[in-house]
């Protein structure tokens, strides 16, 4: 079976864009490890960040429905949430 192969020099990337590639190594630097770490704990925040803003849609699309008798579409199209969120929307209300 033959499959393709690639081989990453890690000296060879800059550190600015591949801190992540970087750290895999036995020979990471120090400013690699903290260049990562603050990378990851901005990644994270940003993940937190849009977790957040979800359960929020998602409670607005619950009280349309419940008080303006909405359909989860019409919930949906009001507050312009893109077509490729939408399946996501729907499993998490049939949660609620």
């Amino acid at each position: 079976m033959q499959f393709d192969t690639q081989i990453v020099v890690i000296s060879q990337l800059t550190a600015d864009k591949h801190s992540a590639l970087r750290v895999l190594s036995n020979h990471a630097k120090e400013a690699d490890v903290r260049r990562f770490l603050t990378e990851s704990a901005a990644l994270k925040k940003q993940g937190a960040t849009l977790e957040a803003a979800r359960k929020a849609r998602l409670e607005a699309i619950v009280n349309m429905m419940k008080n303006l008798n909405y359909t989860e579409e019409k919930a949906m199209d009001t507050l312009e949430i893109p077509a490729e969120e939408r399946s996501m929307y729907m499993v998490w209300l049939t949660k609620v």
